[in-house]
């Protein structure tokens, strides 16, 4: 298996989430390390990052996932750099109007097997419909705001 990207400084692991065979759950105010190893084998892993106590301005989140998933359910002024080494899976993530500045960096990194890792914007207390409904009239005004086009 490949090591880590050549472009990463080298981390060190200061926090552990695994599941296997089980779902996992983390939300509400917890902390997450700025390294944050998820290993899901056989499982459903659940990261709520809203309310969390992020201890730096970019967090990395390294997966081991193999025949299971991990979603991550982030605040809509976060960036994501995903660096995956993916066989048979998938990888979504919400699209959302890009921030210049973003507030938090997401870097997700490692390997996916047979599996998926999907990626939600949601503000504190916002459901499915709550986000779409939201970046409709994001998409919406920003039309608004183009200049008008003569033809």
């Amino acid at each position: 298996m490949p090591g880590p990207s050549p472009n990463l400084p080298a981390r060190v692991i200061d926090h552990e989430i695994r599941a296997l065979m089980a779902e996992t759950r983390r939300g509400g105010p917890w902390t997450p390390g700025t390294t944050t190893l998820v290993k899901a084998t056989l499982a459903e892993v659940t990261l709520d990052l809203r309310e969390a106590v992020i201890p730096a301005h970019e967090i990395c989140i390294d997966v081991e996932v193999l025949l299971a998933s991990v979603v991550i359910t982030i605040p809509p002024n976060w960036a994501v750099i995903a660096e995956l080494d993916m066989f048979i899976g998938s990888y979504e993530e919400d699209d959302e109007a890009r921030l210049e500045a973003a507030e938090h960096v997401l870097r997700i990194v490692g390997r996916l097997r047979i599996g998926s890792i999907e990626v939600r914007r949601r503000l504190s207390g916002e459901g499915w419909l709550g986000a779409k409904k939201r970046r409709w009239k994001l998409r919406h005004s920003a039309k608004k705001a183009l200049p008008a086009v003569d033809r």
